[in-house]
Parts: C-alpha cells; structure tokens; sequence
C-alpha cells in the first residue's frame, strides 16, 4: 500500500536510492585495476596485446549488466533482495546469501577466470605461427647473375627464421645433403624443392632468387607448403647491394608478418654480420661454397678476398682460419693489400682465430661460441674449446657444425693422443655416428672416423662408412676420396704384394689433390704401411722394390713419399742402416728435410740404429736409455737417466721430464718392482698423451711388451700388441723380430708377425718363458699352432 504523504523524487533520485551511481563508478575501478595488473601480467604469459581486446570489450558489455543488476537488486546482510520501489516497504528476499558467502563466492570466480586464462592462453610461441611454416627448410636461391651467392643467402635465411617463436628451420647442411650440384647452385624446380622438404620434414619450403646490377640487389622469395604447395607467404625487398644483410632482414620480416599469428614480430641479427660491403659478402659466400666441397685451398683464397675488401669482417676470418686447419693453403699473393694475414709469419690458423676474435663483439651468440672456441682451439687450450662448443651444443642441439666440432675436438683431445691404450673404438666414434645421423652428406665427419676404423684394421666399420659415399651419382671430390678409400680396403682384404702396389699408387695420386681427397690418403697411408709390413720378406721386397723404383723421375712430392714409405718396411725388416742410405741418395736427401731426422730416431728408437747416429742430443740419451732397457742393464739406464737430468747434456727443459718422468719407472721395473714399475710407468704414459712424441710412443711398446707377462697387465697389453698400430708400429716389429733371435732370414719371421710361427701361449693362457714378440698373436692361435711353436720355437730367454 502507498504510503499517501510520499512523494515520488526525480530519476536520478532513484539512481541513487538504489545505488546504480555507486555501483557504477565502483565497476569502473574494479576494470580500471584490472587492466592494469592485466597490462603486466598477460606479457610474462606470452600473450600479445591483442590479449587486452577481449578484457575490453568483456569490460564495456558488462557495465549495463552491472547497471539493470543494481537497479534491479540490493545486496543486504541477509542476502539479495528485490529493490523495492520508491514509497513501498522492504523488497522481497530473493537469494538467502549472507555477504561474507557472497564475497567467497565473488573470490572463487576470480580464480576460475585467472585459471580459465592460464589454462587457455596461446602455448607460449606455438600458437604463433602458421602450422605448415613451423618446420621451414630454405633452398638454395636461384641467382640471376650471382649463382654464387645461391647457397650464402640459404645459411642467412635458414639462421635468421630459425628459433623465431616456434619456427625451426633445417640445417642447410642436410638440405644441400638432399641435392644434386645443380640444385645446390640455385637451379631447383619447386616440386623437387618439396619433395626434398618432405623428405627432410619441413612442412614449408622457401625457394628465391636474387638480382643484382647497377648496384642494387632485389631479393625474391616464396614460402609453400610441401604437402600440397599452398603458398603461405611471398615477398621481395630492393635496396643498395651494401645494405645486402639489412635487405636479408626485411626480407624475412616480410615473410614472418605473413605467417605470424600476433602483433609481436621479432627482429633479427643478419644485418650484424659487421659488413656492408657487397663485394666482400660475395667472395666470403664463395668461400662458404668452396669449404661445404671441401675445396679448402680455394676456399682459403676466397675468404682472403673476402678479408682484403672489409679486414674488419670477423666470420671470413673465422672460415679462413677452419680452412686452414684441414689442411689448405694458397700462395702470398692471394692476400690482397690488406695484408691482416701474413702468411710468411705462420701459423695461419692461428692469425685468423685472432684477427676473428677481436672484430666478433657484433656477430650473434651462435658465431661469438664458434670464434671463442676456434680460438682456443688456436692457442692450443683444447679442453676449453671442448667445453665451449659443449655449451654451444646444449644452446644449439641441431646445429649440425656444433656437434661436429664437439666431436672433433673430443677425439682430437682424447682419441688421437691416446697410445696403445685408447678408449673402445665405438666409444670414439659414437659423437662422429652423433652427427653423421643428422646429415649423412657432412663430409667432415666421415674423415677420422674412417682412419681410426683403417688403424684399428676394422674393415667391417670402413665398409659401413664407405657407404655414406657410394652413392649413384657423387660429386668429383667424393668419387676420387671413395675411390683412395676402396683401393686401401681392398688390399688389407687381400693382404698381397699387387693390392698394395695399387693402394699405394692411388693413395699418393690423392696426396697431389687438395681437400677431402687429399684427407682419403693421409688416413689409409698409416694403416697400409703397418699391414704390408706383416709380408713376408719377399713380398716386402718386392713391394720396396716398386716403391723405389725410377725415384729420380718421379715429381718431388711423389719421390719423397714413396721414399719415407720404403725406409718405413725397410725398418719394419731390421734394415735401419738401409733405410738411412735409402733417404741420404742425392735425389732423395735435399727433399726429405726433416723428416729423415724423424726416420733415424724412431729407428734408433727400436733399437735399430746406434744412438750416436742421433741428433739432437736429448734424442741420443733417450736412445741409449732405450738400448739399456732393452738390454735389462739397471747400470746403464741409472747413467742414461743422471745424463737426462744434467741441463748440459739436455739443454730442453721439457725435454729432461719426459725423459726421466718416462725412464723412472722402467728403472723400479729392473731393480725388481715389477708391478710398481709397470703401473707407475702407464700412469705417466697415459697422461702425456704419448702419441706425441716419438720416444713417448717407443716407451709404450716397451711397457706393453713387459705387462704382457704379468697377469694384472696381461689382457691390456696383449689386446694394445695386436696388430695393426699406429705411429712407429711398423719400427717395433723389426725391433720385436731382432729380439726373438734375429730371424731376418727366415722369410715370415721377419716382419715378427706371421699368425702361426708366433703363436706361443701356453694352452693355460699363461706367458711364462715366452719371447716377446711370439706372444703378439697368441689369442688367435689355435692349439695345433702352439704345439708347432713348442717344438720349434727358438729360445730366446723370455
């Protein structure tokens, strides 16, 4: 009932009796703060601003809603009630909701709308490209008169997309693995270009091309799926060739505005590359082409090009110095005026690791650890090269040049250094297999896994790793290395005088070619020689005989070769005063050099040439210490240590601990202490990196050959004698023949390691009384050879 002495107010009397203003401008801050914890909360979450559009137009649809909801409602202790109009009495309860339950209520909402945001917001990165542009691999580019450049601006794309909110891109080197010469150099049809997208699974292909004249350059590309070549994206920039870099920037900006699904476009570093000169960016990705080919000698003249047009550029630099270190070279006059590198000074891996150094502050974080590592490397700190490039490869798991110089690093530091007694040869080669996994065609990384597969005489492994180059049509450098590779692995499977007559003709015909060719032959030459040592004294002579053949008209190289080569058997036979005379012939000596000085001290070594022939005198005390080892003379060797420690004798202070740090323990191993001698004697050996060093190596051999007999040692030194070895191996068997009794007569016993006539293990696997060398071979005898060898074995006193 209407209260008769009431008078109805105005309209926003009534607003304000049913609080609609107060609800309204507490609605207001309620947004206003909202907004703003939005504004710092919603980027730490990876959403973009266009996240803040729904809190505003939810904002702006909900004002009239909170509006009718308090015109219509009140919120009162006992709960929400009705709003009564004006005149009447009390509203009518609706909802029974004391407000310490209803502001509990309005808490639990919160929570459910800030979990329904965490809940539902974009998965970081992933939602914020394209589906089919998450997984790109970049072509060569097609270049109208650059065909150069083709596979340059391929890296440059490829590392400027890669790691672009969800966007991984193939490493290069497993594309251009996918493609034949022509498709490298830019001339690759779009079908071609997916179905080797497909197979490498990218879900997206960039193909291109660039133009250039007049100064300018115009960059051209399209992005397609490789599924069914929907475009995705396609742009082209034009600018001035000095801006290249930059035009590469914008270049992929254009491309990502396309496929990126947000405001939020990231920028990138290409333009960083410390160079804006066209004409060096054009000779460093020349060089880039030549190194991918193992080309390292025009690869080395390219990025001298490349230095002479900008010294301040830190990446040619950087692929100078990597060039170098495989081996490549070029004459001074390839070094334009800038003359950074001087090639007169030396060391021209280490010049550039410098020069790449100190100009790197701009490149990005990839190329800085690459250039620090390289460095080290450089400066002969290994272990902290390894430990960068270790990091590098936790940053950069698919970069396929990290892992290859992690690997390479580790053998170089572990493996190669490692004496008899290296890590298992698949434990070595597991980092190599890490890489080869991700791209079969990187070639660098088949280089030492095939050499130690030769010198572990594990053909069944050189057999798998010839595989990743018999392919139907291989490039000119793969073909000539496959075919070094397969003459080598054919003459150990035939183990006959003619086989390795031909390896050797093919293997020297590669050490006149440069790059991976020239690798092929350095890697079977070793493991050649120590095979055609075990023929027998005939077949060896035979094989001297071809080697030495005609040498006054062979080419220097060539004559050299082939000469250390027939010193090297000679040696194996017991024949040092030969080999010597052999190297000092007129047409030989003046070309031979240093190396003859190596030849006389591994031979001295063994045992094999008087150490007076020796020089430099640390060479001739470590021989005659050697010669007393051998001889069992404690006396002896006491006075050949006192020489090693008197500075007027050894004037090298490294030199001196060698020596006696190596000779010490051979001394407790003749005064008595055998197993203290022995293990005193491989703890020093193991952490000097003995392969080194010639009298480290000759240390070795003796250690082996005296655990051999003892049964804590046995199984390592017996397993670290069998053929075939590295290093001064070959000089060991002539030095193991001498000792079991002089047999150089006795046609197999020659080389001391014919299978049958050594086998002399007794049939309980013990070696007592056993001549050194005859027990080289005694886990692949069988019993009847050791009854032929217990009658007709000579003595030799054990």
């Amino acid at each position: 009932m209407v209260d008769p002495g009431h008078r109805p107010g105005g309209f926003f009397d009534e607003l304000k009796r049913r609080r609609v203003v107060r609800v309204g401008i507490a609605y207001g801050a309620v947004v206003f703060v909202l907004l703003q914890l939005a504004d710092i909360i919603l980027p730490a979450l990876n959403f973009s601003d266009e996240a803040l559009r729904p809190f505003l137009i939810a904002a702006v649809a909900g004002l009239p809603i909170a509006l009718l909801l308090a015109w219509l409602y009140d919120l009162t202790p006992e709960g929400i009630v009705r709003t009564a109009r004006s005149g009447e009495g009390r509203g009518r309860l609706v909802l029974s909701l004391p407000r310490p339950v209803a502001l509990g209520l309005g808490v639990l909402a919160l929570v459910a709308i800030a979990s329904g945001v965490v809940l539902l917001r974009p998965g970081g990165a992933e939602g914020a490209v394209a589906e089919d542009a998450r997984v790109i691999a970049v072509m060569p580019f097609l270049g109208s008169s650059e065909s150069i450049m083709a596979e340059g601006v391929m890296d440059l794309l490829s590392r400027n997309l890669d790691g672009i909110g969800s966007i991984r891109t193939i490493d290069p080197i497993r594309t251009l693995g996918r493609l034949s010469e022509a498709e490298q150099a830019g001339d690759i049809a779009q079908e071609r270009a997916r179905a080797v997208g497909a197979l490498i699974g990218a879900g997206s292909v960039l193909t291109g091309s660039i133009a250039t004249g007049g100064g300018s350059v115009r960059l051209s590309a399209d992005l397609v799926a490789t599924a069914d070549g929907r475009q995705l994206a396609t742009a082209f920039v034009d600018g001035p060739e000095g801006e290249f870099f930059a035009l590469l920037d914008e270049l992929s900006t254009k491309i990502l505005r396309i496929v990126w699904r947000g405001d939020d476009l990231p920028t990138f570093d290409v333009a960083s590359f410390t160079t804006d000169n066209f004409n060096a960016i054009r000779a460093f990705l020349e060089g880039e082409r030549y190194y991918r080919a193992s080309q390292w000698d025009s690869a080395m003249a390219s990025f001298a090009r490349a230095i002479d047009e900008d010294e301040e550029f830190a990446l040619a630099y950087y692929r100078f110095a990597n060039a170098a270190g495989w081996g490549g070279s070029f004459r001074p006059s390839q070094i334009g005026s800038s003359g950074r590198i001087d090639p007169s000074a030396g060391d021209l891996v280490r010049q550039a690791a410098e020069l790449a150094r100190e100009y790197s502050a701009g490149l990005p974080e990839r190329e800085r650890l690459l250039i620090t590592a390289q460095w080290l490397r450089a400066n002969d700190r290994r272990a902290e090269a390894l430990d960068t490039v270790r990091a590098l490869v936790e940053r950069f798991p698919d970069d396929i040049e990290a892992a290859y110089q992690m690997a390479d690093d580790t053998y170089h530091l572990r493996d190669e250094p490692s004496g008899l007694l290296g890590r298992p040869l698949e434990e070595q080669l597991g980092l190599f297999d890490d890489v080869l996994d991700k791209e079969p065609g990187f070639r660098p990384a088949l280089i030492h896994p095939i050499e130690m597969a030769f010198a572990a005489g594990r053909l069944d492994l050189v057999d798998r790793y010839l595989e990743f180059l018999r392919t139907p049509n291989p490039h000119p450098l793969d073909e000539a290395a496959q075919g070094t590779y397969e003459a080598a692995l054919d003459a150990l499977r035939e183990h006959d005088v003619f086989g390795y007559a031909r390896a050797f003709e093919t293997a020297l015909a590669a050490r006149e070619q440069t790059g991976f060719v020239w690798q092929a032959a350095n890697g079977v030459l070793p493991a050649l020689l120590i095979a055609a040592a075990r023929l027998d004294a005939d077949d060896r002579d035979e094989l001297i005989a071809y080697l030495t053949d005609g040498l006054d008209d062979l080419r220097p190289e060539t004559r050299v070769q082939r000469a250390l080569m027939a010193a090297d058997l000679l040696i194996a036979g017991g024949r040092g005063e030969e080999a010597l005379g052999l190297l000092d012939a007129p047409s030989v000596a003046r070309l031979v050099g240093d190396q003859r000085a190596d030849v006389a001290r591994r031979a001295a070594f063994a045992g094999l040439l008087p150490p007076s022939a020796l020089e430099p005198p640390w060479a001739r005390v470590g021989a005659r210490a050697l010669a007393a080892l051998d001889a069992a003379d404690a006396g002896a060797l006491r006075a050949a240590l006192r020489d090693a420690a008197d500075p007027e004798a050894v004037a090298d202070s490294a030199r001196r601990r060698q020596l006696e740090t190596g000779l010490r323990p051979f001394l407790m191993i003749l005064e008595g202490d055998t197993v203290g001698g022995l293990s005193a004697a491989e703890a020093a050996l193991a952490r000097r990196a003995p392969a080194r060093g010639l009298l480290d190596e000759a240390l070795w051999f003796r250690w082996a050959v005296t655990a051999v007999h003892h049964r804590d040692a046995s199984a390592r030194a017996l397993e670290a004698l069998r053929p075939p070895w590295r290093g001064s191996g070959i000089y060991e068997v002539g030095r193991l023949g001498l000792r079991s009794g002089g047999l150089r007569a006795t046609g197999a016993a020659d080389a001391g390691l014919a299978e049958a006539s050594w086998c002399a293990a007794t049939p309980e696997g013990g070696y007592e009384g056993v001549g050194w060398a005859r027990a080289l071979d005694a886990r692949r005898c069988t019993e009847a050879d050791r009854a032929v060898v217990a009658e007709e074995a000579p003595d030799d006193g054990g």
